[in-house]
This record gives C-alpha cells, sequence and structure tokens, in this order.
C-alpha cells in the first residue's frame, strides 16, 4: 500500500484507553449508529425464514450475542481496528435464496464457509494481496461504501414504512434539517463535545421526531425487563450441497468486505502492520461463522461504515467498540432496554448514517489525490468506471436479478464487491502503469 496517508487529527488514538464513563459513553454512541442497522437486518432474516414472534424475538437475541462477542474479540485479539461486527449482508442474501432448504442447510452451509475463512486467516494468505490496495484502490473502497448504501437510507430518510410506503414529507423535511444541524454541530462543537456529536445529533433528533407524534414508545409496558433466548442455539447443522457452495462464495464477498473495511480504516487510525491485522480479522470472522451456524444466525463481517463515522467523531480508539461490544452481549437479555434503543426513529439513525458518509467522500477524494500529482485520463477510468458499475450493480432490479443463477446473486447486487473487482482489474491488469 502506497505511503503518505493524510491522517485525520484524532481526539483519541488508536491504542488508546479511555476512562470507564467516557468509554461507555463513546461506546453507547457506535451503538446508536450500530444496533439499529443490526435490527433491521436481523428482522429482513427473520422474515426470510418465516419465523414466528417468539422465535423472531430470539433469533434477535442470538444475533446480539453474536455480535457482541464478535465486535469485543476482534478489538481486542483480531483486527484491533475501531469496527463494528455485523451480520454480513452477502450471507443475508445467500440466506434468502437458501431458505427453502431449510435452517439446518443454512447453518451447514454457514459453517464450512466459517471454516474456509479461518484457514485463510490461518495460513497469513493475506500478505499477498495487501500490495494491491494503492491509494486509488482504497479511496474508491470509502467512496463505493457511502454512495452503495444510500438506496438504502433513503427509504429511511424519506419515511417509508407498511403503513406509508410512499414515504412522508414531513419526515423527508425533519431528517433534511437534523442533518443540517448534526453538520453544523460536527464543524463548530469543540473538544469532548465534539467527538460525540452523532450521540448529540441522534439524542435531539429523537427529541425533534417525538415532538411530532413520530415516536412510538405503545408497546414498551409489554415488553419483559430480562429475558434469555429461547431456544439459545439453532437447528443441528446439515450438510446441502448447493448451500454449502452458495455460501462458499458468498464468504468470497464477506473476505473481500473485511478486506475492504480494514483497509480503508487502516490510514484514518494510523494502523500499521496491516496484512497480520487482516490474518487475524479473518481468521476470527471464519469463526463467527462458524458460530453463527451453531447458532442459527447470520455470520458476521467488520461493517465498512466506521470511517466515516471516525471521521466526523475524531473517536478512533478501538476500546470504545470494545465497550460497544460488551454493552450489545448485555443487551441480549434486557429486552426493555434493548426495545427503547432500538424504537429511535430509522430517519434519525438515517440521518446520521449520512452525516457521517459525508465525511467519508471527503476523505476517500483526499486518499485517490493522495500522490500531489494532477489526475491522468487513465487515473479517471480507475476511479470512475469502479464507481458507477458499483453504484449500478446496487441497482440492478429484482426481475433481472430473477434471471442471474442464485449462487450470483449477492455477488453482483453488492455495489461494493462489484466495484472493489473492477478497481483492482483496471488498476492492476487493464489499466497497470509501465514501470520504467
Amino acid at each position: 500500500m502506497e505511503n503518505g496517508h493524510e491522517q485525520i487529527n484524532l481526539a483519541y488514538s488508536l491504542d488508546e484507553r479511555l476512562p470507564l464513563g467516557l468509554a461507555v459513553l463513546h461506546g453507547l454512541q457506535w451503538l446508536l449508529v450500530f444496533l439499529p442497522i443490526l435490527t433491521i437486518v436481523s428482522a429482513i432474516a427473520a422474515d426470510f425464514l418465516e419465523l414466528g414472534p417468539e422465535a423472531k424475538s430470539a433469533f434477535f437475541q442470538r444475533t446480539l450475542l453474536l455480535c457482541g462477542v464478535m465486535t469485543t474479540i476482534q478489538t481486542l485479539l483480531g483486527h484491533r481496528l475501531p469496527l463494528t461486527d455485523g451480520p454480513a449482508a452477502a450471507l443475508l442474501l445467500c440466506l434468502a435464496t437458501v431458505a427453502p432448504a431449510g435452517m439446518e442447510a443454512i447453518s451447514g452451509g454457514m459453517i464450512v464457509g466459517g471454516l474456509l475463512l479461518l484457514l485463510c486467516g490461518s495460513l497469513r494468505l493475506m500478505r499477498y494481496l495487501i500490495p494491491l490496495f494503492t491509494d486509488r484502490v482504497i479511496g474508491v473502497i470509502l467512496l463505493l461504501i457511502a454512495l452503495t448504501i444510500l438506496p438504502f437510507l433513503l427509504p429511511m430518510l424519506i419515511g417509508v414504512d407498511a403503513t406509508h410506503p410512499q414515504g412522508r414529507p414531513l419526515v423527508f423535511s425533519l431528517s433534511l434539517i437534523l442533518i443540517a444541524i448534526m453538520a453544523v454541530m460536527t464543524n463548530r462543537l469543540a473538544g469532548r463535545l465534539k467527538t460525540l456529536s452523532l450521540f448529540l445529533g441522534v439524542g435531539l433528533g429523537t427529541v425533534l421526531f417525538a415532538a411530532f407524534g413520530l415516536l412510538d414508545l405503545s408497546e414498551v409496558d409489554s415488553v419483559p425487563w430480562v429475558a434469555i433466548p429461547n431456544p439459545a442455539w439453532g437447528p443441528w447443522p446439515r450438510l446441502n450441497l448447493s448451500a454449502i457452495i452458495t455460501f462458499s462464495l458468498a464468504y468470497l464477498a464477506v473476505l473481500v468486505n473485511t478486506m475492504g473495511s480494514v483497509t480503508s480504516l487502516s490510514p484514518i487510525v494510523g494502523a500499521r502492520h496491516v496484512d497480520s491485522r487482516l490474518d487475524r480479522g479473518l481468521a476470527l470472522t471464519g469463526v463467527g461463522g462458524v458460530l453463527a451456524g451453531l447458532g442459527g444466525v447470520v455470520g458476521t463481517v467488520p461493517y465498512s461504515n466506521s470511517p466515516g463515522v471516525v471521521t466526523v467523531t475524531r473517536v478512533g480508539t478501538r476500546f470504545a467498540l470494545t465497550a460497544t461490544g460488551i454493552i450489545l452481549i448485555l443487551l441480549a437479555f434486557f429486552n426493555k432496554v434493548t426495545f427503547l434503543l432500538t424504537a429511535i426513529p430509522d430517519a434519525v439513525v438515517a440521518s446520521a448514517l449520512l452525516t457521517a458518509m459525508a465525511a467519508q467522500i471527503g476523505v476517500g477524494m483526499n486518499i485517490i489525490q493522495n500522490t500531489g500529482n494532477p489526475m491522468t485520463g487513465r487515473d479517471f477510468m480507475v476511479v470512475g468506471i469502479p464507481i458507477l458499475m458499483g453504484v449500478m450493480g446496487g441497482l440492478l432490479p429484482l426481475a433481472f436479478l430473477n434471471q442471474v443463477p442464485n449462487i450470483l446473486k449477492p455477488i453482483i447486487n453488492n455495489g461494493l464487491i462489484v466495484g472493489l473487482l473492477l478497481v483492482l482489474l483496471l488498476e492492476h491488469v487493464l489499466l497497470k502503469k509501465e514501470t520504467t
């Protein structure tokens, strides 16, 4: 990887330990950004599996436990970066296609895919791939992360739900106001308040939406305070060839997603020895796949929205995420608190993520131009084509995807994967720079 990245002026560095109270505050800030996404992904997976209310509740609790354990272990022993570990979208798409074969087949495929990733990380194969991630590749990854998440954020920002399938102008107007407020807070606040800007923005947004009657807490009294997942694990795994092939290919996407997350965040927080971080991170992500198969949930991957959050908050310490992981584990048993946190309006969360992604776009552009030389026509193609095709990949209509083999759907419908594969192909093969 090329050197000379301009790092963010972090308030807390990568390995800096925080006082307990401050660690909890920053852990909650990450949780507020991460938990609603986790909740939505978990609900979608449960719908794919056609689970009943009680089974859906247990599924969500087991998902919280897995994500909490993986985030904690990854920040302490794995990649050791401020990354949250949550259900992988590529695996979620596979779950949808394999669902007719039953949860037993899904669990078996998830375990085999996880073991393959564990093997890759344990054999330290990533050191051969690190040189592929030049400034242009990393910059494109950052831009793709921000742009390909827009189709998922848009329905949240405009208030689309079951009762309002066309959205609501009021919700969109409040979202725009909240984004403007967060942008001002991010740039005008100082000291510790600046590092908590997203946390404060989410809190203010929740109050704002509640004032307009857009916060629903009607069911909070019916939710028990404490509950243990029942069942506490998934069905006994069954080896199914179609499921094994599908999830093995999907874990290639997980591998690429992990590489993208680690390599794009590392220069921002000044992390060294990226190859060994990748090896450890991939190995533990593979372990997470095995645990997910046994637990009957979706395997995890280091989430790629961290660069934007770190850029906005200037909190680069991995121990803030350790706190988040521990809180997630505790929340798995405290249902009423989890309900209150997940009751935050989707538009508020989307506004916070959009603010973070705006900062990430700036970081990506800065890294692409890191060499200090004007970009050439060759650079325009290397950067532009993957970004455009990546965005298009995430917008492919369902009617088209239904004509594609099931094992390929998680790849071509993932804009980040499409764009990353294209930028690597253009940068190192088709438009490779001639060496003198």
